[in-house]
């Protein structure tokens, strides 16, 4: 079986943060497939090629990518995924990607929801309204 089946299971470390607030994303992938990922089954590569896999959080609506990190992944893995929550307040639809570099139509999107406050400290002192004359 050449195509690869992967199952993905996430948990996120919280649905609400200040701004800026680390957020965790632990990732259990497991592969239910029996093909070798060192030998990749396609003719658009002809010689030895072995799967690569990433995780990526992103933002659609502000179009930014929050994390991303390569996995290897032989049957089991875990990973964590850490990103710095937007600094806009409201609620945030982002997305885990997990993508292959081999196979079209591997890939795979989860969406959540993470609701951003500016938290009690107020601004950081760094931004353009902070500045002083």
């Amino acid at each position: 079986e050449a195509f690869p089946d992967i199952e993905l299971n996430y948990q996120v470390s919280t649905k609400e943060a200040e701004w800026e607030e680390p957020v965790q994303v632990q990732v259990l992938l497991e592969r239910k497939s029996t093909g070798n990922p060192h030998n990749v089954q396609s003719q658009c590569f002809p010689g030895q090629k072995s799967e690569v896999w990433w995780l990526c959080v992103g933002d659609t609506e502000s179009n930014e990518l929050l994390a991303i990190k390569r996995v290897n992944l032989l049957q089991k893995t875990k990973s964590l995924l850490e990103f710095s929550a937007p600094p806009r307040n409201g609620k945030h639809t982002l997305t885990l990607y997990f993508m292959c570099d081999s196979y079209l139509g591997a890939d795979q999107e989860y969406t959540f929801e993470l609701e951003c406050t500016e938290g009690a400290g107020g601004s950081d002192g760094d931004g353009p309204e902070d500045m002083q004359e």
